[in-house]
């Protein structure tokens, strides 16, 4: 994507990894991607987070694959091990 390729750039930069323009793999995330990500640290399941998102959910199941692709995880556990250690 776009934005992995931007991130990659950057970090390759000199001094792209302690610099203020490192990016950082949640950085790559989208504010609704975020939303969804702190929802399933609650234990939320996709039907719980449609509902309180007013989203269908297919909808959520997209938006989990999206975050799982970003932060190169296979499954919801380590998506919120992930958020737990990185967020």
């Amino acid at each position: 994507s776009p934005r992995r390729l931007i991130a990659r750039y950057l970090r390759d930069q000199p001094g792209g990894n302690g610099s203020s323009f490192a990016v950082r793999e949640h950085d790559l995330l989208t504010a609704s991607e975020m939303e969804i990500l702190h929802l399933l640290t609650t234990g939320a399941k996709n039907t719980d987070i449609a509902s309180e998102l007013s989203l269908s959910v297919h909808t959520i199941k997209t938006h989990i694959y999206h975050i799982y692709k970003k932060l190169d995880v296979s499954n919801r556990t380590q998506a919120v091990n992930w958020a737990s250690n990185n967020l």
